[in-house]
């Protein structure tokens, strides 16, 4: 089971890992297995298509759904299809479709990058087009590699990261008996290999890993370690190479089309979808308003209860609510609010039948929100940067920087893009969801502590049991 879980892997071919834009009309290449021998250029870009597809596989809809759905940001209605429900029930266990998931499509897209790095240099070509397929291979290892250590290890604490168990850091395309690395090590690993990469990235382009995107994934994985002079450092080096490409958008409708047209410049990396990948599966805004049939009938909606809910915490002014949000008459529910972050973009997706959108990986508002809380934590001027942001929101300035203000500002900035239970964890932070119009009466309502066991997620059971070496997170067993 395990061999075919994590080596023999279908490669779907997203678009050629080269400076080009093309990749929107390319056909999925199949059954490409990561023990092939690559001798050709060509090869290792087919190669890191796959790398490309398996992030894809994992984001859409795994990393954008299951961390929300984990959380105070959704409320499952009444009669919802038991999609999801151990994650809104917090009772998922090591048996957990939804961590097998994440864990073997994660893995998936180390092996198939191990496998460019590690023959690369062995086959003939031009030596610059070779640097960047294998630093762009790196930056993949590096991303899933902090995604895995952030979701089924400890947060990094400055204390205890030494014997904290991290994940099994993988770099070779022989994945069996891998024991657990510290938490330490694993992201001392994943610093270097982004340190590794940069210098041989593209610098421009936003649908493949140039060197800003690897400078706000570097910034994240410091922000984690707490290394808060490495995040500032990250920033500066971000602005230095994208040389004002990026930033904020200045209007409310630039800041929309950043959702509705997936363009704008506040994208800095995200993957998109071939044309013959328009399934259901991959068009999450369905999934939150479900009208295909008429009117909507969504399983989950924003949370909304006047004290803790998502849609409570924006300002009238505030250009997220309405690029996010939408009140919605729906068919069973009477008018609700609705997520129509997520609400299909029909400009890039013609075709498409489906609420389809790019996964926007990295955006420059994390960089500016990552900065800003680097700064509160070293004594420098979170505050104006804080400032920046809510600015270009529509929003007042804050008179204060402090952990809550940043919390805040996060989740308003970031709902359904995969960070919000991962600042709880981060921060320490437990959460209570409660009951509202309609809502489900077995998941709601709802409280979770912030040392509830399940912030670190179970390695799947199958993975302890072919590896003899892998030790269960605490509070799991051996559910069958």
């Amino acid at each position: 089971m395990k061999k075919i879980l994590l080596y023999t892997v279908l490669i779907a071919g997203l678009f050629a890992g080269t400076a080009c834009e093309d990749f929107l009309d390319k056909e999925p290449t199949n059954a490409v297995s990561t023990d092939i021998a690559l001798a050709t250029l060509e090869d290792c870009n087919t190669a890191l298509n796959g790398v490309y597809a398996y992030i894809r596989e994992v984001y859409l809809p795994d990393e954008l759904i299951y961390f929300d759905i984990a959380s105070d940001n959704l409320v499952p209605m009444k009669n919802f299809t038991n999609t999801f429900y151990e994650l809104l029930r917090y009772n998922w266990n090591s048996n957990s479709g939804e961590a097998a998931n994440l864990w073997d499509n994660y893995y998936k897209a180390i092996v198939n990058a191990n496998n460019i790095i590690n023959a690369i240099d062995d086959v003939p070509g031009d030596g610059k087009e070779k640097t960047r397929i294998k630093s762009e291979a790196l930056i993949a290892r590096a991303l899933a590699h902090h995604d895995l250590v952030r979701i089924f290890a400890k947060k990094y604490n400055l204390a205890t990261a030494a014997s904290d168990l991290g994940v099994p850091f993988v770099r070779t395309s022989d994945i069996e008996n891998k024991a657990r690395n510290t938490v330490a090590e694993v992201y001392s690993w994943i610093v270097q290999d982004i340190e590794n990469a940069i210098p041989g990235l593209s610098s421009t382009g936003i649908n493949y890993f140039t060197q800003s995107a690897a400078y706000i994934l570097l910034s994240r994985v410091k922000l984690y370690m707490q290394d808060y002079p490495g995040v500032i450092a990250a920033a500066a080096e971000f602005d230095r190479v994208s040389n004002g490409a990026f930033g904020l958008a200045d209007t409310e409708k630039e800041f929309k089309e950043v959702w509705s047209q997936d363009k704008g410049k506040e994208i800095v990396f995200q993957i998109t979808l071939a044309t013959n990948e328009y399934g259901q599966g991959r068009a999450i805004g369905d999934y939150f308003i479900n009208d295909s049939q008429g009117l909507p009938h969504p399983d989950v909606v924003p949370s909304k209860n006047g004290a803790s809910g998502i849609v409570d915490k924006y300002e009238n002014s505030d250009y997220r609510r309405a690029a996010y949000f939408r009140d919605t008459v729906t068919k069973q529910y009477g008018t609700q609010t609705l997520l129509f972050k997520y609400a299909g973009n029909k400009t890039s997706f013609p075709t498409s039948t489906f609420r389809t959108n790019t996964v926007k990986i990295f955006r420059y508002a994390e960089l500016v929100l990552n900065k800003a809380e680097a700064q509160m934590n070293s004594g420098g001027a979170g505050l104006a940067t804080l400032n920046e942001l809510r600015t270009h929101r529509g929003i007042g300035p804050a008179s204060i920087i402090n952990e809550d203000a940043i919390f805040e500002e996060r989740r308003r900035e970031f709902p359904v893009e995969g960070h919000y239970f991962h600042d709880l964890k981060r921060f320490g932070r437990g959460f209570a969801r409660v009951a509202q119009t309609d809502s489900h009466p077995t998941t709601n309502p709802i409280t979770v502590t912030a040392d509830d066991y399940h912030f670190v997620w179970p390695v799947p059971i199958l993975e302890v049991r072919a590896n003899t070496l892998m030790v269960q997170n605490d509070g799991y067993g051996t559910e069958e």
